[in-house]
């Protein structure tokens, strides 16, 4: 009798934690799909979708807007970066084919979920390429190809602004296109010269190079972010100097 007293109680134990832990997972997915319903709404132009899926100052500032750019959602991917009672902070990554060619956004967005409308996006913020963990070896002719890129979006920019977004994406692209009409009306960069490079960092189709050269005689090292897109170009999605 007193094994039998033993064993059932380890039992319930055993399957109330069990239960537990796929309530967690099942709520978890449950805020990864809104996260990753919300950024294809947005990305595809479907305003009713996102503010569906939304609320608090996201839902209104959506609803304050007639319009937004469209592209077509091709990939998106999220992870729980955080969770808790009725909260969840998500990572979003979204490959899209847009009318200037591929793109992608990374952004981080907070969920709240009520008992009657379930989870709904209230904060979302563009964050860095998604760049975790050990890096791999990065091959000797990719590493020419990220170079080729970084060198032809140098010459743009020594008097063809705008072709320079074509060698762009993600935050990078966004901050080229706010500055436009400050640096368009003449060359940001007359010339460069003595271009090196260093493999820093590679994983799935993201590498992270740094570039030794010299602008107008004054030495630049700089640290780039590239993205491989699904057409296998690789573009420039951060950058800074160092």
């Amino acid at each position: 009798m007193r094994q039998r007293f033993i064993i059932v109680p380890v039992c319930l134990i055993i399957l109330m934690a069990v239960s537990g832990c796929n309530l967690q997972a099942v709520t978890q997915k449950s805020s990864c799909k809104t996260a990753e319903l919300f950024l294809s709404a947005v990305t595809e132009g479907d305003l009713v979708k996102a503010q569906e899926l939304s609320a608090g100052q996201v839902l209104f500032n959506l609803s304050q807007r007639k319009d937004v750019p469209k592209a077509k959602a091709l990939r998106v991917k999220t992870r729980t970066a955080a969770w808790g009672k009725d909260w969840a902070r998500i990572e979003g990554t979204i490959e899209m084919e847009t009318p200037t060619g591929p793109d992608i956004g990374w952004y981080s967005l907070d969920l709240v979920n009520n008992d009657n409308d379930g989870w709904r996006v209230v904060h979302i913020a563009d964050k860095l390429p998604d760049t975790q963990g050990v890096g791999k070896s990065l091959p000797q002719t990719t590493l020419n190809e990220i170079k080729e890129t970084f060198t032809d979006y140098l010459k743009s920019l020594s008097g063809q602004y705008d072709d320079a977004s074509k060698y762009l994406a993600g935050s990078a692209l966004k901050g080229h296109q706010q500055n436009a009409q400050m640096f368009k009306a003449g060359p940001t960069i007359k010339e460069f010269h003595g271009m090196q490079t260093r493999a820093l960092w590679t994983q799935d189709n993201l590498a992270v190079v740094e570039f030794s050269y010299r602008i107008d005689e004054r030495k630049v090292c700089t640290i780039g972010t590239f993205w491989r897109t699904p057409t296998d170009q690789w573009k420039l999605v951060d950058i800074y100097q160092r």
